[in-house]
């Protein structure tokens, strides 16, 4: 059966930098993984830096004229910002349908936008296996018409012991200082100070274990690829 892997620059073949060959080798990535252990019918989507709603999208796309051809995709998911717009020149989001200025609620238009997206007819015959990567799974399969499983939420607490992940590591970060170059509020700013702060206070936990973790995470934001050997372990032969 074919295999069709999405997700962001963790799903990918390469993260683009010469000092990521290292601890990111090709011979390392998911990619190869699943080839390893399914053969050659594996192909990979998975672009760095897009949004699952980008994937989905495009998932969509690909699959036209083949809606009858058995599939199964194994989706690695991203922070869910990434599918509002954000402008890299004013750090700001871009004006969006999709936006709100409360954290919450943009989470939930968000999570309506996927839900429609999976109604697409020509997904029907697709298997989906979803995990947790840069971010733990944000939306619920369970919503969405056709087969989905969560082999596990969030692969790095699961597998490797990481403290709950915020989920917001794109836009909200911590800097040398320990400064946020952004905060919650900064870009959702009707967002009560409790939860701004409660989700601050976990980005900030997971990534002071992330650089307490350097074999793990050897660049820092990344989980080192040789670890997908147990995360193929977790899907069906």
């Amino acid at each position: 059966m074919t295999w069709i892997i999405l997700g962001d620059s963790w799903s990918s073949t390469s993260l683009n930098t010469l000092l990521s060959t290292e601890f990111y080798p090709f011979d390392h990535s998911l990619f190869m993984h699943m080839r390893a252990r399914y053969g050659r019918d594996v192909h990979c989507w998975a672009e760095a830096g897009q949004s699952d709603l980008h994937q989905l999208q495009r998932l969509r796309w690909g699959l036209k004229g083949c809606e009858h051809t058995p599939v199964r995709v194994l989706w690695g998911w991203t922070d869910w910002s990434r599918c509002v717009g954000f402008d890299s020149n004013s750090r700001r989001f871009l004006p969006s349908p999709h936006r709100s200025a409360n954290y919450t609620e943009n989470l939930k238009i968000i999570q309506q936008l996927m839900l429609e997206n999976f109604r697409d007819p020509v997904l029907a015959n697709v298997e989906f296996y979803h995990w947790g990567g840069h971010s733990p799974v944000w939306f619920n399969p369970a919503d969405a018409p056709g087969s989905h499983t969560v082999i596990t939420h969030d692969f790095a607490q699961s597998h490797f012991g990481a403290p709950r992940n915020s989920g917001i590591s794109t836009y909200v970060g911590v800097a040398a200082s320990d400064s946020w170059t952004h905060s919650v509020q900064d870009l959702w700013p009707t967002t009560p100070v409790e939860t701004a702060q409660r989700l601050e206070r976990l980005l900030l936990k997971h990534h002071n274990w992330r650089q307490r973790s350097p074999k793990l995470y050897p660049d820092g934001g990344h989980l080192a690829w040789k670890n997908y050997s147990k995360l193929v372990q977790l899907l069906p032969q």
